[in-house]
C-alpha cells in the first residue's frame, strides 16, 4: 500500500513555488542585463567577453524542464499504484486487493498541482516572450555589422537553446495540466461521492448510496488458504491472519473458522461451521454441516441437515438425512424419511415418509405418516399407526394405535390398545382397554381389562375378569373356518390353564356374545349373553343370563 504524507507534499510544494519566484526574479535581472548589451551592440563589436551569466541562464531553464519532468515522471509512477478514483479510501496492493488507503485529501493535491503547471506555464511563456524579443535585437544588431562575430553566434546559440528548452518546458506544463483536467473528468466530484469524511477521520458513506464489488470484500484479516469465490462478503476477526473461506461464489461467512463452500452458501456466525449444499445456511452453532442444497442449520452442535431442504434447529448431533425433513433441538435424533421430522428428545428416529416423533427416547417411527409422542423404545410401523407414551410398545398395523403402557402390541388393521401391559389386538378393528396379557383376536372384538383374557370371535367381547375366553363355536361362516386354527390352539392354551388350576373359567364361543365376569360361564349361541355369576350357560339365540 503507498503511504502519502501530504504534510511533506505541502512542504515541498511551498518551497518549489519559491524556488520558481527566485528564478523568475534571477532571470529578470540577468535578461535586462542581456538586453543592455544587446541595445548597445557590445555583443557584436566584440568589446565585451563571454560572461558566465549566459550560460547560467541556459542552466537554470534546463533545471527548470527537468523539475518539470521529474513531476510528470512522479505522477506516472504513482498512477500505476493508486486507484484512478482518488476519491475512494481504497488503494491496491500487489496480489490485486484493494486495502483500505492511509488519510489523503486529494482535491487540496490537485489544487497544488494545478497551481504549480499554472506558475510552470506563466513562467514559460513569460521567458518565452522575453527571449523572443531578445533574438529579434540581436537580429537586429547583427544585421549592422559586416558579419556576426563568434561572441555573437555563441549568444545566438544559447538563445535558440533558452527557447527550445522553455518550449519544451511550457509541453510538459501542458501535458501535465491535461492529465489533472483528464483525470477531474473521470473521478467523482464532492459533491457526488458516496463517501464523506467526519471529524474523526471515517468514511461515512451518504445515505441512499449503492455500492457494486463484483470481486468481494472481506473486512478484518485476510485467510491466505482460502480461495475466495466471485461476488463474496466475509467478516474475519483473526489477529495475524483470518480463518473463514466463503469459497462459494456469492457465499458470506462471519464467526470464526466457518466455511461457506457452496453457491450462495451463507454461515452468519459461530464456529467451525460448513455450508456445503448450494443455498445453504448456517446460523451459528459450533462444528454443524448444512450438505444438502437449501439445507439449513440453526445453532447446536455436531449438527448435520444432509436432505435437500432439510433443517435442524439447535440440538446436538442431529442428523436430517431425508428431503424435506427437520428436527428441532434433542440428541442424536435421526430424520430419514422424506418430509419426516422429530422435535426434541434422544435417539429417535422418523424413518418413514412423513412420520414424526414429538420426544422421549429411543422411539422409532418406521411407517409412512406414522407418529410417536412421548414414551421410550416405541415403534410405529403401519402406514399411519401411532404410539402415544408408554414404553415397548408397537404399532405394526396399518391405521394401528397404542396409548401408553409396556409392551403392547396393536397388530390388526385399525386395531387399538389402551394402556395396561403386554396386552395384544390381532384381530382388525379390535381393541383392548387395560388389563394384562390380554389378547383381542377376533374381528371387530374387545377385551375390557383383566388379564389373561382371549376373544377370538368376531365382534365378541370379554368385559374383565381372569382368563375369560370368547370362541366361536360353530363354525357357520367362512371367517371363522379361517379362524380355525387360531381358535383351536386358544382352546388348548385354555384347558392347559384349566388344569393347573381348580376353579373354572368363563367362554364366550358364539358370534356377538358376551361374558361379563364371574367364573366358568359359557355364552355359546349367537348374540347371547352371561352377566355374571357361576357355572352359568347361554345356549339359546340371543338369550340372556344374569346370575346365579
Amino acid at each position: 500500500t503507498m503511504k502519502f504524507d501530504f504534510s511533506a507534499l505541502t512542504v515541498i510544494a511551498v518551497s518549489v513555488a519559491g524556488s520558481w519566484t527566485g528564478l523568475s526574479v534571477k532571470y529578470d535581472r540577468k535578461l535586462s542585463v542581456l538586453s543592455e548589451k544587446i541595445d548597445t551592440c557590445a555583443c557584436s563589436k566584440g568589446d565585451a567577453d563571454r560572461t558566465s551569466t549566459d550560460s547560467a541562464i541556459l542552466s537554470q531553464v534546463a533545471e527548470s524542464l527537468e523539475t518539470s519532468k521529474r513531476v510528470e515522471r512522479r505522477m506516472d509512477a504513482e498512477t500505476d499504484t493508486k486507484q484512478s478514483n482518488e476519491d475512494s479510501p481504497f488503494t491496491k496492493d500487489g496480489d490485486g486487493w484493494w486495502v483500505a488507503a492511509p488519510k489523503f485529501d486529494f482535491h487540496a493535491l490537485t489544487v497544488i498541482a494545478v497551481s504549480v503547471a499554472g506558475s510552470w506555464t506563466g513562467l514559460s511563456v513569460k521567458y518565452d516572450r522575453k527571449l523572443s524579443a531578445l533574438s529579434k535585437k540581436i537580429d537586429i544588431c547583427s544585421k549592422g555589422e559586416a558579419a556576426p562575430t563568434s561572441t555573437d553566434s555563441d549568444i545566438l546559440s544559447q538563445v535558440a537553446e533558452a527557447t527550445k528548452l522553455s518550449c519544451q518546458s511550457l509541453e510538459t506544463s501542458e501535458r501535465v495540466e491535461r492529465r489533472l483536467d483528464a483525470e477531474t473528468d473521470i473521478k467523482r466530484t464532492d459533491d457526488d461521492s458516496p463517501f464523506t469524511k467526519d471529524g474523526d477521520g471515517w468514511w461515512v458513506a451518504a445515505p441512499g448510496a449503492m455500492f457494486l464489488i463484483p470481486g468481494g470484500l472481506v473486512i478484518g484479516s485476510r485467510n491466505y488458504a482460502c480461495n475466495y469465490g466471485e461476488g463474496v462478503l466475509s467478516v474475519d476477526g483473526g489477529e495475524y491472519s483470518g480463518y473463514n473461506c466463503p469459497s462459494g461464489d456469492g457465499s458470506v461467512t462471519f464467526g470464526e473458522g466457518n466455511k461457506a463452500e457452496g453457491d450462495s452458501a451463507t454461515v452468519t456466525g459461530g464456529t467451525y461451521n460448513v455450508a456445503k449444499g448450494i443455498d445453504s445456511s448456517i446460523t451459528g452453532g459450533y462444528g454443524n454441516v448444512a450438505e444438502g442444497d437449501s439445507s439449513s442449520v440453526t445453532g447446536g452442535e455436531f449438527n448435520v441437515a444432509e436432505g435437500t431442504y432439510s433443517s435442524v434447529t439447535g440440538g446436538h448431533g442431529n442428523v436430517a438425512e431425508g428431503a424435506y425433513s427437520s428436527i428441532t433441538g434433542g440428541y442424536s435424533n435421526t430424520a430419514e424419511g422424506k418430509d419426516s421430522s422429530i422435535m426434541g428428545g434422544y435417539g429417535n428416529k422418523a424413518e418413514g415418509y412423513y412420520s414424526f416423533v414429538t420426544g422421549g427416547e429411543g422411539n422409532v417411527a418406521e411407517g409412512d405418516n406414522s407418529s410417536i409422542t412421548g414414551g421410550y423404545g416405541n415403534t410405529a410401523q403401519g402406514y399411519y399407526s401411532s404410539v402415544t407414551g408408554g414404553q415397548y410398545n408397537k404399532a405394526s398395523g396399518d391405521v394401528s394405535s397404542v396409548t401408553g403402557g409396556s409392551g403392547n402390541t396393536a397388530e390388526g388393521q385399525y386395531s387399538s390398545i389402551t394402556g395396561g401391559n403386554d396386552n395384544k389386538a390381532e384381530g382388525n378393528y379390535s381393541t383392548v382397554s387395560g388389563g394384562k396379557k390380554n389378547a383381542a383376536a377376533g374381528e371387530g372384538s374387545s377385551i375390557l381389562g383383566g388379564s389373561l383374557n382371549s376373544v377370538s370371535g368376531k365382534e365378541a367381547t370379554v368385559s374383565g375378569g381372569s382368563r375369560n375366553q370368547g370362541l366361536f363355536y360353530r363354525l357357520g361362516r367362512e371367517e371363522e373356518r379361517r379362524s380355525r386354527r387360531r381358535i383351536l390352539y386358544l382352546r388348548r392354551i385354555s384347558e392347559q390353564c384349566q388344569r393347573k388350576r381348580s376353579h373354572g373359567r368363563n367362554q364366550a364361543r358364539g358370534i356377538s356374545v358376551s361374558v361379563s365376569g364371574g367364573l366358568r360361564n359359557t355364552s355359546k349361541a349367537k348374540c347371547s349373553s352371561v352377566l355374571g355369576g357361576w357355572m352359568n350357560n347361554s345356549e339359546g339365540y340371543r338369550s340372556v343370563v344374569s346370575r346365579g
